[in-house]
């Protein structure tokens, strides 16, 4: 969903830059303790932004050493080094300090969870579409519908549960796994798409694709790479399925 991942970054842009409107910065304040996914994409923007940052005050230091070299008298050069130089140097070295503490204090993900990153999107069935035009605007199934294509997956979630209490729907059962997933519900999640594959007869290969990340993302390697097998050699996610079965080994 490229348009969730643009509003994303542009939402974590603004909310370090300071101009988001309250309710904005309440959503981000909330997603940033709820969503893995969320915070890992806001890790990547806060360094991005303190290099930036770095990189700029570096290009002022060697403008000042240029200038510098250019003016011969003392009383001169020592007025540049109290109202230029000094300040500039002090903030880079606390900029500097506070970047290499970012990077060092942010342990790297486990092989399991980068994997599970580089490989999971949220579902989203080419037919189900079709299926959502049909339905009423107000009913819970068109809002859960709504919600999920819009990326709220906590208030997607909730709509979804009440929806399936109605109709044990196979595509909704995936669209609820993966809101749970993006919002780090992992064992919740992994129970939803267990029940696709022993309840139904449809979309099952699609279950066992997002079960196996589902296992990847908790360690689960030995059951990770036994559902991954059972879907290599089919045409949906077998590809997939075999490229990570080799980035196991």
């Amino acid at each position: 969903m490229m348009e969730n991942d643009t509003r994303d970054r542009e939402l974590i842009q603004g909310y370090i830059e300071g101009n988001l409107a309250p309710s904005q910065k309440s959503e981000v304040d909330y997603r940033l303790k709820e969503e893995i996914g969320f915070q890992q994409l806001y890790s990547e923007y806060a360094l991005l932004a303190h290099g930036i940052r770095f990189a700029h005050l570096s290009q002022k230091l060697e403008q000042l050493r240029s200038l510098e070299a250019g003016l011969p008298p003392v009383e001169a050069k020592q007025v540049l080094l109290r109202q230029y130089w000094m300040p500039i140097s002090a903030a880079a070295s606390v900029l500097l300090a506070a970047v290499l503490w970012f990077t060092l204090a942010s342990d790297p993900r486990p092989l399991n969870q980068e994997l599970y990153a580089a490989y999971f999107e949220p579902f989203d069935s080419p037919g189900s579409g079709l299926t959502r035009s049909t339905d009423n605007e107000k009913s819970i199934r068109a809002k859960a519908y709504m919600a999920y294509d819009a990326g709220n997956y906590e208030e997607a979630s909730i709509f979804l549960e009440e929806a399936l209490k109605e109709k044990d729907d196979a595509i909704m059962h995936l669209c609820l796994g993966s809101s749970l997933l993006k919002l780090g519900k992992h064992e919740e999640a992994e129970r939803v798409f267990q029940h696709v594959v022993e309840s139904h007869g449809d979309l099952v290969t699609q279950a066992e694709w997002y079960l196996a990340l589902t296992y990847l993302y908790q360690g689960k390697i030995e059951r990770t790479k036994a559902t991954l097998w059972e879907i290599s050699k089919s045409s949906t996610y077998g590809k997939d399925a075999r490229e990570l079965l080799k980035k196991l080994d």
